[in-house]
């Protein structure tokens, strides 16, 4: 624990207790108590996501994360950060802004973080959104190309579906097909 794992710039949290989208999930599957709790913390691992089973074979406490016989978040988010979506926008020379995923349940290998995922989005040019692009396809290493190059994270976020992120640029280029 404590490791640095991601960018400065990540806050991963759990919240499944939430005023804000009126979620109370107040015991996980092991009946353990859930809590809104960080699992990153800027860019450091603050604790494992376990159930009962995997908390006593690491000799801690369960996070209170136990759906069926593995673990899951519950309700995350990614925090907000200092930059205004405009200004992270401003600054791509060229690149693409993601406004939804594909295949995010076989595109991605959770042990090795290798992924290839259907992307839809727009195309940015010198600071300014171009056109809609849908079929592409990104691919590369979630803990090499992805968590450790969080360049910048917008100061507002939007829920879709169940993920709650802001806008967050990657300084490293990641493969694009179309």
């Amino acid at each position: 624990m404590g490791k640095k794992i991601a960018s400065t710039n990540l806050n991963l949290i759990d919240e499944p207790i939430s005023k804000e989208l009126g979620v109370y999930i107040t015991y996980d599957d092991d009946a353990t108590p859930t809590k809104n709790q960080h699992f990153i913390k800027n860019g450091k691992l603050e604790k494992f996501i376990t159930n009962n089973k995997l908390a006593e074979l690491l000799k801690t406490k369960s996070s209170g994360n136990a759906k069926g016989s593995g673990t899951t978040l519950i309700n995350p988010y990614i925090d907000t950060g200092k930059d205004k979506e405009k200004d992270i926008i401003s600054s791509v020379k060229k690149g693409l802004l993601a406004s939804s995923f594909s295949g995010m349940h076989s595109g991605i290998n959770p042990i090795s973080g290798e992924f290839s995922i259907e992307v839809k989005g727009n195309l940015i040019e010198d600071g300014k959104i171009k056109g809609e692009i849908e079929g592409a396809v990104i691919s590369g290493n979630f803990f090499k190309d992805v968590l450790p190059n969080i360049d910048m994270v917008a100061n507002t976020r939007e829920a879709r579906k169940m993920v709650r992120s802001p806008m967050i640029k990657l300084s490293k280029k990641l493969a694009i097909s179309a």
